[in-house]
């Protein structure tokens, strides 16, 4: 099993989680960086025909990369994860959190995943939720689009 979901919490912040078999991650995410429209446009780049893609998500402080190489119809996804965290305010103390995930998925269960995350987003706050939360302009669904006439061929 893979999955992929994506929820709006707060402002300028979303859970991007990943299901791989029995593994789950979640990454929290932050408005400065990357967020699912752009995971949306890499994907349909990857299915277009690019063999390297990465999305580098951000976090405050910290990242979450994600390297998405396609060899044939398979898709080797890499998610390497570095965060810190903060345990103290008053004594400034920080833990440091790493972890990394690999998968290989056919790139129709990939493109799927991704389309699945984004038509959640849409159908629960849909674009003027999306803005409310982002703070950022909604870019359109042309990405989504070329995702679905890919897997509709």
């Amino acid at each position: 099993m893979f999955r992929i979901d994506y929820e709006l919490r707060g402002t300028g912040w979303a859970y991007l989680t990943v299901t791989h078999d029995d593994v789950t991650r979640r990454m929290e995410v932050s408005y400065i960086g990357p967020d699912i429209l752009d995971l949306v446009w890499r994907t349909a780049q990857l299915l277009d025909g690019m063999p390297l893609i990465t999305v580098e998500f951000e976090t405050e402080p910290g990242e979450h990369l994600w390297t998405m190489r396609r060899e044939g119809e398979a898709v080797h996804l890499t998610i390497e994860s570095s965060v810190s965290h903060m345990i103290d305010a008053e004594a400034d103390t920080w833990e440091d959190e790493a972890w990394s995930l690999t998968a290989t998925v056919p790139l129709t269960v990939l493109a799927q995943a991704v389309l699945a995350a984004f038509d959640t987003v849409m159908d629960t706050i849909g674009v003027a939720g999306y803005e409310k939360h982002w703070v950022h302009p909604f870019s359109g669904t042309a990405s989504a689009d070329a995702i679905r006439a890919w897997l509709a061929r």
